[in-house]
């Protein structure tokens, strides 16, 4: 059998404790109670919709690593904020709706310093600073 190697250091996204970086999880989590909580009310395509939101922000996290345009960047960072409106929607409970309006709160900041990372570098998002060149 080969001996596989992985070190820690590459699954760890870039900055893990950085603010942004913990309001990416904080949508990763609420994208799991948004799951749980619709239980059996909620719709397949409800399900699709969550499990994009997932990707989009496990996306996002690994952005600095990904060799993709600006474009996609700040579309990746538009769905991580616009898919919390759209189940805000189509969410079948009343909790489910709620915390929708709240993963889209958590999920504001993070577009809005896909604008000002450049601006204010201090609050910027480590995964984005090498567009400020």
């Amino acid at each position: 059998m080969p001996d596989i190697n992985i070190s820690t250091a590459d699954l760890m996204p870039t900055a893990p404790l950085h603010w942004t970086s913990i309001l990416h999880y904080i949508v990763l989590v609420s994208a799991l109670f948004l799951l749980i909580t619709s239980g059996d009310k909620a719709s397949l395509l409800h399900i699709f919709i969550l499990a994009a939101l997932a990707l989009v922000t496990g996306a996002d996290l690994y952005i600095d690593r990904l060799e993709m345009p600006r474009l996609f960047i700040f579309i990746f960072r538009v769905l991580i904020l616009g898919i919390p409106l759209i189940l805000t929607g189509i969410s079948p409970t009343e909790q489910t709706r709620s915390f929708s309006v709240f993963t889209a709160i958590v999920a504001a900041p993070i577009l809005a310093m896909t604008f000002f990372s450049c601006v204010v570098p201090f609050l910027g998002d480590p995964r984005i600073m090498s567009w400020c060149k």
